[in-house]
């Protein structure tokens, strides 16, 4: 059953369940989704828009509501006891999540003009509150797990790989959702061919980057404020830690160059995300990496730092010379943009969304999966190579100020209200253009 509409977005159930848009970046399951959920809501806020984020409460009590902007908030909600459950372990908790989400909507009075779910597990719960609420629902997946798995070497733990409940949890998404975000063409060609998905249903809307708060400054400075050596020529990893994103191919590539360096004492490899080495909380894949570093003898040189928050991040892209993206898959690439933002050039794979972003030779390089001594080789030329490295970072920055958040957030409002599906199916945009690329 459709509930297709044409009408003013005013108020917006946003649901996130396994990870609050407020938690921290590079834990287990905080990284670009928090961020793009962080920002939506804000800048839907900015608008007028009043945005409540249901997610899963661990430590607070139940219905605990925490502002965001002027009128929004998120609101957290009992699922159970238990922590650092997985996603495929939450499942059976999502009758409680969606019950808890409409208790709030009949004790408040609260009435949505749509709701938008994010990652598989608030897909199913939203397929729930769709029926009860009569209201439209719109998702977005982040990770598809059937890309995932295609790109996941044999080495993988079970733990990485998405089980078939996600995938058929997916499946079902895509053929009940009214409307589904795609970040790239890439992530729509995805769904049709993988999830067999219905094109009239996808708006193509890539995530924005938050221009304020990313943007140059002075690098020495940065790595000033940083305790950085300024003699240092950075590469720069910010991610989680998981065999996805490739960070071993990242530290053969690193070892490699150094190898083949005049100065290696110079190069340093910073590698944000994940836990600080000796925390007991540290994840098997970043004990794995570490111990390969020391294989390598990279012990001096590859610093593994732990998470950072959005503010030392700033400092972090400015400081680099270069940030590096050896992912197996991304549906996006968030990093990416920020990096560019802040004018540092991008050495990345060129997989999923990330050549959107990066375009090859102009602001950064990209290099096949996998590859790595591609890897080397553009991180050597922009490390060894101060003129290459400001040309590109120029280019990088004109590239991401072209992908704002009031340009995404305008796209994003359009999908909500019913506009922007009606449009495409009215008038379909030549060559598929994305959204922002037509405002």
């Amino acid at each position: 059953m459709s509930h297709s509409h044409t009408a003013p977005l005013k108020r917006l159930a946003v649901l996130s369940v396994h990870t609050s848009p407020l938690a921290p970046l590079g834990s287990r399951y905080a990284g670009g989704m928090n961020v793009y959920l962080r920002e939506l809501i804000l800048e839907l806020d900015r608008r007028g828009i009043q945005v409540d984020a249901f997610t899963r409460g661990v430590h607070q009590p139940p219905f605990t509501a925490l502002p965001m902007g002027q009128r929004s908030q998120v609101i957290y909600v009992d699922m159970g006891p238990g922590k650092g459950l997985s996603t495929d372990e939450l499942v059976s908790r999502l009758p409680r999540f969606s019950a808890q989400v409409l208790e709030h909507v009949q004790r408040t009075g609260a009435d949505y003009d749509a709701l938008f779910s994010h990652y598989w597990l608030s897909g199913l719960a939203g397929l729930c509150l769709r029926g009860e609420l009569g209201r439209p629902l719109y998702h977005m997946f982040h990770t598809l797990g059937r890309v995932k798995n295609l790109a996941l070497p044999p080495t993988a733990s079970p733990d990485e790989r998405a089980s078939p409940r996600r995938i058929a949890a997916e499946q079902a998404i895509v053929l009940e959702v009214d409307g589904l975000v795609a970040s790239t063409e890439q992530e729509k060609r995805e769904l049709l061919t993988l999830y067999q998905a219905d094109p009239a249903k996808i708006a193509v809307i890539p995530p924005g980057v938050n221009t304020a708060q990313f943007h140059p400054t002075d690098p020495v400075q940065a790595r000033d404020r940083l305790g950085l050596p300024r003699s240092w020529r950075i590469a720069l990893f910010v991610g989680r830690i998981q065999q996805i994103k490739g960070i071993d191919v990242l530290l053969f590539a690193f070892d490699r160059l150094r190898r083949h360096s005049e100065a290696p004492e110079d190069l340093h490899l910073l590698c944000l995300g994940g836990d600080k080495p000796g925390s007991p909380r540290m994840s098997p894949e970043q004990r794995r990496l570490m111990e390969l570093a020391s294989r390598l003898d990279l012990e001096d040189s590859v610093h593994f730092l732990g998470a950072k928050d959005q503010a030392s991040l700033l400092d972090f892209y400015n400081a680099a010379d270069v940030v590096v993206l050896p992912s197996r898959a991304e549906s996006f690439g968030l990093v990416a943009l920020e990096a560019m933002a802040c004018g540092t050039p991008v050495v990345a794979s060129r997989t999923g969304g990330l050549p959107s972003i990066v375009s090859d030779g102009v602001n950064g390089f990209l290099c096949p999966v996998g590859d790595e001594e591609c890897l080397a080789t553009q991180m050597g030329r922009i490390l060894g190579n101060p003129e290459l490295r400001e040309w590109l970072g120029e280019n990088a920055l004109e590239r991401a100020r072209r992908q704002s958040w009031p340009r995404v957030s305008n796209c994003i409002v359009r999908l909500l209200s019913g506009e922007l599906l009606a449009d495409q199916r009215r008038s379909p945009a030549p060559r598929d253009e994305p959204c922002v690329s037509r405002d």
